[in-house]
């Protein structure tokens, strides 16, 4: 988040530096994520191909997939953002909408393609991230 630098995004892609950075996380692709460009005007989420940074979209290592996306009050939810605001490094949480309803951390569950073994991956608005 502190490496400001030029990518090509947009539509048509050309090289520009985002104000925001963001990793798109969806429980209804549990396998997949993607980072984006929170382009102009920000709005803290991700609006389509034109901001989906190229070759940045992965598969979890061996099956590995999102059960659940829990906000801080302990409700489930679809789809979170996880976006870094150059240049403070600012963290924000944000839903589908773009709003930042979910809290000051997220609970992301991830799971084994048998669903016996998961872990907890905690994101907080400080920058802490934390496994168990």
């Amino acid at each position: 988040s502190l490496a400001v630098t030029q990518i090509d995004v947009g539509s048509p892609p050309t090289p520009q530096i985002p104000p925001a950075v963001g990793v798109r996380l969806n429980t209804a692709e549990p396998n997949i994520f993607f980072l984006f460009a929170d382009l102009p005007n920000v709005d803290n989420k991700y609006t389509g191909e034109s901001e989906k940074i190229p070759r940045t979209q992965t598969t979890f290592d061996r099956r590995v997939k999102i059960s659940r996306i829990v906000d801080e009050s302990g409700a489930a939810k679809p789809l979170a953002h996880i976006i870094f605001i150059a240049p403070e490094a600012t963290l924000v949480l944000t839903d589908t909408a773009g709003a930042t309803t979910l809290g000051e951390k997220i609970n992301i569950e991830l799971s084994s393609p048998s669903g016996n073994l998961k872990k907890t991956v905690t994101v907080r608005v400080s920058g802490q991230i934390s496994i168990k």
